[in-house]
């Protein structure tokens, strides 16, 4: 097999990984849960510090339990979930004591601000909406996963018009790669359109017509090489409208 067949297979594969979108979720609410086990560990070193920074402790967490209970308990089975047979003990032993080494490393002055800093954020969270507090994890997914499968979702839509023009111009020559261009396309359309729809499930906006480019994408690699499928003319027609609408549809970028 060619270098460039292998690299296109490896995207292939990578583009029809299950999304697994619910990571970024998982994601949020274990951090939103390792926050108040990271204040209540630390509760007594900021009070000798500062007996007001405790005071400001345990009010953040009443009011982040009061605002988020449910997310805060969804993070700690999450949390569990991932620490496998262990439990989650030796991920909240980890986190207090990478937390307390960063304390130590600081005079009095700079001990103050970390915990001033652990208060701000518990507040701040509380604060928050659920969107607001799920839409940074969902974009450090969104852009690691897009990284992992060598996808670009916002690279799309000028993909899909080069696609639409090479079919139209009939390079008869070159049809086996424009086919497996376009079947790469529709499936990183299709894990596009995935991610859209979990964001969209969390009013998390992310452009893109993605549903629209996958089912171009796959009539354009059915006329790449229409002798392929069940009704050749059909499909050969198919695709070229479909190209010639793709074309007509303004760039939502």
């Amino acid at each position: 097999m060619r270098p460039s067949r292998c690299l296109a297979l490896l995207a292939l594969l990578f583009a029809l990984a299950p999304c697994r979108a619910q990571d970024f979720v998982q994601d949020a609410w274990s951090s939103l849960f390792l926050a108040t086990v990271l204040a209540q560990q630390q509760r007594a070193a900021c009070s000798e510090l500062d007996p007001a920074l405790a005071s400001g402790l345990d009010a953040a967490l009443a009011r982040l339990h009061e605002a988020h209970g449910p997310e805060v308990q969804a993070g700690r089975t999450a949390a569990q979930r991932r620490s496998g047979p262990d439990g989650v003990d030796p991920v909240q032993r980890s986190v207090a004591e990478r937390y307390a080494q960063r304390l130590r490393q600081q005079d009095a002055q700079g001990q103050r601000a970390e915990c001033a800093a652990l208060v701000a954020h518990l507040e701040t969270s509380a604060g928050r909406s659920r969107r607001e507090l799920l839409e940074p994890s969902f974009r450090q997914w969104f852009a690691r996963q897009q990284a992992q499968r060598h996808i670009r979702c916002a690279g799309l839509d000028g993909i899909a018009r080069t696609l639409a023009r090479r079919l139209l111009a009939g390079e008869d020559m070159a049809a086996q790669r424009l086919r497996a261009d376009a079947k790469m396309a529709e499936h990183a359309a299709g894990w596009c359109r995935q991610a859209q729809g979990a964001a969209e499930r969390e009013r998390i906006e992310v452009p893109g017509n993605f549903a629209l480019i996958r089912d171009t994408a796959r009539a354009i690699s059915e006329a790449a090489m229409p002798a392929l499928a069940r009704d050749p003319s059909h499909a050969r027609a198919n695709g070229r409208a479909s190209a010639r609408r793709f074309l007509a549809e303004p760039d939502w970028l």
